[in-house]
């Protein structure tokens, strides 16, 4: 796994299997870019001025628009903690 692609909210629990044997599940949880864009596009509804303005004064935003924006501000986002246009990035 890329550092682009890592897990926002990785989590490992104990537990036990169905027969008793003590064990351990893990979860990887949502990518930190993902994690970067839900909080992006929160932001971008909740500006009034951004929604009025991408959609021609309606108060909702035009759904495409406003997910490729809130990718396009994860990726700089990414960038800015140097995982994406440095070495440390593998795959996109």
């Amino acid at each position: 796994m890329s550092n682009y692609n890592q897990p926002a909210f990785p989590t490992i629990e104990h537990g036990f299997d169905k027969v008793g044997n003590p064990t351990v599940f893990t979860t990887e949880g949502m990518t930190l870019r993902d994690y970067f864009a839900a909080k992006a596009m929160q932001e971008l509804i909740s500006n009034s001025y951004y929604s009025l303005t991408l959609s021609g004064n309606s108060v909702f935003p035009v759904p495409a628009d406003l997910s490729e924006k809130s990718y396009t501000i994860a990726d700089q986002m990414l960038k800015a903690g140097g995982y994406l246009g440095s070495e440390r990035e593998q795959t996109r």
